[in-house]
């Protein structure tokens, strides 16, 4: 019954969050910067899968494990959004890197699912 309280309150936090994230990536930027975006994406799925794969190999858990944990930790978080809005804020990332860090995100939250 709790549950079923707080589900509706949870769908309009991530409305609210998809939406704030909507109005920071510019769509012209993504489309002409969409190949070297992917990669990134992938370059950082790929990443992280090599170091949390054989992370959990090396803890004795069973290969099966260790493929579901390496895929299901491989996406780069919302928390993304935080760093690269401090670090732009404080000049250690350019408006550039900071929108090619915000479609990275984006694309990586986006193909969570899929994985």
């Amino acid at each position: 019954q709790a549950l079923g309280l707080v589900e509706p309150i949870r769908d309009v936090f991530c409305a609210i969050f998809f939406t704030a994230i909507g109005m920071l990536v510019q769509p012209a930027f993504l489309v002409q910067h969409l190949p070297k975006i992917c990669a990134l994406a992938l370059a950082v799925l790929g990443l992280k899968v090599f170091i949390v794969f054989p992370s959990v190999l090396l803890f004795g858990y069973p290969l099966q494990t260790a493929l579901l944990c390496g895929a299901g930790l491989s996406h780069v978080g919302e928390f993304a959004f935080v760093l690269a809005s401090k670090g732009k804020r404080y000049g250690l990332i350019d408006q550039n890197e900071y929108m090619l860090l915000l479609g990275t995100t984006a694309v990586s939250l986006l193909t969570t699912p899929l994985i």
